[in-house]
């Protein structure tokens, strides 16, 4: 598997993948897949930058491995159409559950899907915490799906932290908390 960090993903160079661009040219000029771009996702992206991350990724190294890269890049960009947040909604069966079939849902209604493209869909939340036996998707395609966008979180978070960690000279100028005796 080619890593992260060799793909340089903060350069965003799926912007200068022609063949790329080509797979997914239908589903990015989409006005609901463009709606994702104004939900924040993972806290320093939006949900449109880490489904393209995950798109990407999962293009190159389908490529790389001899898989079928068009359906991870198609299936990568809409593993996360949906239009909430889910903390903010309280499913029976979790959000972990019901987001990835909201997505294929959407999907569906967008273009058509084919059955690798609804397993990677319906099971990228595999290797999750809550995750079962029966999430596992049963294509490869879908497993790699499932890892690289566990992979490109854990790449945001660092994000998230890096973007702290440049802003520590701010925190400098919050109260000292130390002057308060808690009892």
């Amino acid at each position: 598997m080619i890593k992260l960090s060799l793909l340089k993903l903060e350069t965003e160079p799926w912007l200068s993948d022609l063949d790329y661009n080509m797979i997914i040219s239908d589903l990015i000029a989409n006005e609901a897949v463009l709606k994702l771009d104004t939900i924040i996702h993972h806290h320093v992206s939006t949900r449109l930058q880490h489904s393209l991350r995950v798109s990407y990724v999962a293009y190159v190294n389908a490529k790389f491995m001899g898989l079928d890269y068009k359906a991870c890049a198609r299936a990568g960009l809409l593993h996360d159409l949906f239009y909430f947040r889910p903390k903010d909604v309280n499913f029976e069966r979790g959000s972990k559950y019901i987001h990835p079939r909201i997505a294929l849902y959407n999907a569906r209604k967008l273009t058509d899907i084919n059955d690798t493209e609804a397993d990677i869909i319906v099971h990228h939340m595999w290797l999750t915490g809550t995750s079962t036996a029966f999430d596992r998707p049963h294509t490869k395609e879908g497993r790699l799906v499932s890892m690289i966008d566990k992979q490109v979180a854990q790449f945001e978070f660092k994000m998230l932290i890096k973007s702290k960690w440049n802003c520590r000279d701010k925190w400098k100028d919050l109260p000292n908390f130390e002057l308060f005796q808690f009892h």
